[in-house]
């Protein structure tokens, strides 16, 4: 679902919007971590604020504020 809606927000802007799919499919990978090693690579190159939130998100997971395991972010923000 996340996935759709980046595609029809980004649609003006082509390079960005690759760049910001790829990173939110990155986040939304159901029920197993994500991989920080893409996510770092991801990071790198920039993290667009064309999707609101997603900048803070990822720093909250490279920084190890919420765990790689997006089913205990709930927990840690409690």
């Amino acid at each position: 679902m996340i996935l759709l809606v980046a595609q029809a927000q980004f649609d003006n802007n082509h390079a960005t919007s690759q760049h910001a799919i790829k990173t939110l499919n990155c986040l939304a990978k159901p029920d197993c971590e994500i991989d920080r090693s893409e996510l770092e690579t991801l990071a790198f190159h920039g993290i667009t604020d064309e999707v609101k939130g997603l900048r803070p998100l990822v720093w909250r997971i490279l920084l190890n504020y919420l765990p790689l395991d997006a089913t205990q972010w709930d927990d840690t923000l409690r």
